[in-house]
């Protein structure tokens, strides 16, 4: 894990904090002000969990995304590490940019395509955090499983809003 000290290791950890709760604060920013009427009135998947469970579930998965990131960012300098990061901060512009389009621009339509390029970027960063840090790789499993269920969660607001004169 390089030759950082642990004063070093633990002002990046902050970062890597600070990077993905700054994502999450954006995220909020643009969905807080849709929830009511415009998602609330939208047609959801029977799956659809409670909308008091997205808070805790996002934060834990934040955490986990940020721990993820900084050992990524710990390992040996490699074309390996460089690739992990790139994908892993693309991914999160893509995570980041979802709010926006579902919520601030209440565009389910391209959400879920930002859900499928997310979701492949996830795919790539896990590939990729593999090869340089198993613990990484594992922090980031469960927030691609939870991508692909929010996917369907999207993907049942399209069809809804597709067939809703059927």
């Amino acid at each position: 894990m390089g030759s950082m000290n642990n004063l070093t290791k633990a002002l990046w950890l902050l970062f890597f904090l600070g990077l993905c709760f700054g994502i999450a604060a954006l995220g909020s920013w643009a969905t807080y002000p849709s929830l009511d009427p415009w998602y609330f009135e939208l047609k959801k998947a029977s799956w659809n969990p409670p909308g008091w469970l997205f808070g805790p579930v996002w934060t834990v998965l934040y955490l986990m995304i940020a721990t993820a990131g900084w050992l990524i960012f710990l390992e040996k300098k490699s074309k390996q590490q460089r690739r992990a990061l790139t994908f892993y901060l693309v991914q999160l512009a893509l995570n980041c940019l979802w709010s926006f389009l579902f919520f601030y621009f209440h565009n389910p339509y391209l959400s879920l395509v930002d859900l499928l390029l997310l979701i492949v970027m996830i795919g790539l960063t896990l590939r990729a955090a593999l090869r340089v840090s198993r613990p990484a790789a594992l922090l980031l499993t469960p927030y691609f499983v939870w991508t692909l269920y929010a996917a369907t969660l999207n993907a049942a607001i399209v069809y809804y809003l597709l067939n809703r004169n059927s």
